[in-house]
């Protein structure tokens, strides 16, 4: 076999890309050996574990955004239709000025929470989400305009002529009471006509029955009244 040297001191080949100096001539500096798969092999096993955690915090993070929209769309649409559900309340008895400001940060809460689904309608679940909001703001804005009892009720009441001693009753326990005869399919009547606080209204009802259990209730909701004699409490 024949060798082919180009300098005594420098490296050389055979024609099957053999390495045959062993002595390295001077400044030449060899290039790392490779180590094989047992160094390669841990390496690679990182660098796949990584990118699986790396996945796995994004799927995460991913789930845990989607969580928090929807809890907040839902949260936002359920006040804003309660808010609503008030205000419309406030302006059938005439309470413009609150009914306004209620107002304003409806329109708020409702925008954000309309901005978040009208550009992922491709996304059912929000959508389910909104309309279900939608619909317990309107339960929950009834409960609370029961609970703070807003504004003024009319209850007029139909009783027996003989049963004239229910009114003086009402007007001692401090009932603002108004009657008149009447005549009736069954006979001669008494019409009573009170208005009370909403907080009063159902107190009073139940007075009333408790000393004549056939009396006919009516119940009016005044939207504007002047003078007269009002029981706050």
């Amino acid at each position: 076999m024949k060798f082919i040297t180009r300098r005594k001191d420098v490296p050389c080949f055979s024609l099957s890309g053999r390495f045959l100096l062993t002595k390295p001539a001077a400044g030449y500096n060899p290039p790392p050996r490779c180590s094989g798969a047992k160094e390669t092999a841990p390496q690679f096993l990182s660098m796949l574990k990584f990118a699986s955690l790396l996945v796995i915090q994004r799927f995460l993070k991913g789930i845990i955004t989607m969580i928090l929209q929807l809890i907040f769309i839902f949260l936002a649409r359920v006040i804003d239709v309660s808010l609503g559900t008030v205000r419309m309340i406030l302006v059938i008895k005439g309470n413009k000025y609150p009914a306004a400001i209620i107002g304003f940060f409806e329109i708020l809460v409702y925008t954000i929470a309309l901005g978040m689904v009208v550009g992922s309608l491709q996304e059912p679940l929000k959508l389910l989400v909104f309309c279900s909001g939608f619909a317990l703001g309107i339960l929950v804005g009834s409960i609370i305009e029961e609970r703070l009892s807003l504004g003024y009720r009319g209850i007029q009441v139909i009783i027996d002529r003989q049963n004239t001693y229910i009114v003086e009753e009402l007007r001692n326990e401090g009932f603002p009471v108004t009657c008149w005869e009447a005549n009736g399919r069954l006979g001669p009547k008494l019409v009573l006509s009170m208005v009370v606080t909403r907080s009063n209204a159902q107190k009073l009802a139940e007075r009333i029955l408790e000393k004549d259990s056939e009396a006919f209730l009516l119940f009016l909701e005044p939207k504007q009244f002047s003078g007269g004699y009002i029981k706050k409490k």
